[in-house]
């Protein structure tokens, strides 16, 4: 299994399915999380606890990354609360589980 270790990922969709399944397979080979939630608040703290417990770093971000807008405001916080330690060479995986179709209307 690759190690992820010193690697940064910012999973959407990450409190639910396929997103929370790859944001955990991420923290088990190391790599700190950044993950978005839409609604339910207790699911995101329970992941965020879960791969905390794996012993990466997690943030949670309360936001429709369906929006353009705010998925970008979304990696911007990201990069501000860890701008000592990621830069944008770091951040290696962003997994659009939730917003690809925003992603393609952008590209168009």
């Amino acid at each position: 299994m690759e190690t992820l270790s010193g690697k940064y990922a910012i999973v959407t969709g990450g409190t639910r399915g396929i997103g929370r399944a790859i944001a955990i397979e991420l923290a088990q080979r190391g790599a700190d999380v950044a993950f978005n939630y839409a609604q339910s608040v207790e699911s995101a703290e329970s992941l965020k606890s879960e791969l905390e417990g794996l012993g990466v770093r997690a943030l949670a971000f309360q936001c429709n990354v369906g929006n353009t807008e705010a998925a970008a405001e979304m990696a911007e916080r990201a990069w501000q609360r860890f701008l000592n330690e990621w830069t944008w060479d770091a951040i290696r995986s962003q997994v659009c589980a939730a917003a690809q179709q925003c992603l393609k209307r952008e590209a168009a």
